[in-house]
């Protein structure tokens, strides 16, 4: 049975910008909506870091939060929640335009839009608690970008090739 931290908040509604702060810090943690108010993530130290800072700055705006660790109930999936193979096959659409695009007269912009793609990369893996098969795949095509992107910045620097080693006679 899986432990999680359920975060129940209520903000007054006068102060919308608490409210939206605390909306982009929960989603930006990752944290699975169960209903208004009410946000699911897995019981480990930084989930828990991240809601009890985020339950200070709603105690701070002076609404009311509660962070408490809970077991999983029977027939519950929570993992389903926290499923990004969506978020991940999106960044693989990207990943593939960036690479269609990357022999282009225009280097920089290439090398700029790599270096986005890697942030959103690890922006998405850091809040991808239960990790799938899309993930790996978006890395290793985010890595083969990246490979691509050195072999055009610097054409004419080794690398490896497939095929057999000769052995000399001598």
């Amino acid at each position: 049975m899986n432990k999680w931290l359920l975060f129940i908040t209520s903000l007054p509604t006068e102060n919308a910008t608490i409210r939206m702060r605390v909306w982009r810090a929960l989603k930006a943690s990752g944290a699975a909506v169960l209903r208004d108010g009410a946000y699911l993530m897995p019981d480990r130290t930084p989930c828990h870091d991240t809601l009890e800072a985020i339950a200070a700055d709603v105690r701070a705006g002076e609404g009311t939060a509660l962070v408490l660790r809970i077991e999983e109930p029977n027939g519950a999936n929570f993992v389903n929640l926290f499923d990004h193979s969506e978020g991940f096959s999106v960044f693989l659409a990207d990943v593939a335009k960036a690479h269609d695009a990357l022999f282009a007269d225009d280097v920089q912009k290439s090398l700029k839009q790599v270096r986005k793609l890697r942030k959103t990369f690890t922006s998405l893996a850091e809040i991808d608690f239960f990790p799938g098969e899309t993930q790996k795949q978006a890395d290793a095509a985010l890595q083969d970008l990246e490979l691509a992107m050195a072999r055009v910045l610097a054409p004419d620097e080794p690398h490896p090739v497939q095929g057999e080693i000769t052995r000399l006679q001598m």
